[in-house]
């Protein structure tokens, strides 16, 4: 019997740690909010910062955590009768920390040469001071396909840092 208890108890701890690790790297990758429904109020915790339309029914929406800067891909769901829009989150990006010096470009990114803004893609750059940001670092696209955010290419990327626009 004590043979027993002693296995349990050795047991049961490391049980807990794999299952901590396991929420602790679902809060880090952000999945746990993959599938959450939500209208006006937002799950505890999380604030939202802004987004903006891809089309009728697909949007993008930054929201912060105590830790992270996240990127959700909603779909909208309905309107409820007080006139609330409800959604879900197809995907989430959970931004790499944005270091001194650099801006997160979010709606306004483009290809170089090309005067059309791609609301898709979303880029972390330099901030050199100017609206126009010229050296993007890391990028990604929400595919309106897939329904994911996939990792591209940041050759002939170049944004606009809104805050540097003045009116």
């Amino acid at each position: 019997m004590r043979l027993r208890i002693l296995y349990l108890s050795l047991c049961f701890p490391i049980a807990l740690a794999s299952t901590q690790e396991t929420s602790d790297s679902a809060a880090v990758s952000g999945k746990q909010y993959i599938g959450l429904k939500f209208g006006r109020d937002l799950p505890k915790g999380i604030k939202y910062s802004g987004g903006y339309l891809l089309d009728d029914r697909l949007s993008l929406r930054q929201v912060r955590s105590r830790q992270r800067i996240m990127i959700w891909f909603d779909q909208f769901l309905f309107r409820d009768s007080t006139g609330t829009a409800h959604f879900q989150v197809l995907d989430v990006l959970v931004l790499p920390k944005i270091r001194s010096g650099q801006v997160l470009i979010f709606g306004t990114c483009l290809f170089k040469g090309d005067n059309r803004y791609d609301p898709e893609i979303i880029g972390i750059g330099d901030d050199n001071g100017s609206p126009s940001v010229r050296r993007i670092r890391v990028a990604w696209r929400a595919n309106r396909t897939t329904q994911k955010f996939e990792s591209i290419s940041v050759d002939d990327l170049e944004g606009i840092n809104e805050s540097k626009i003045s009116d």
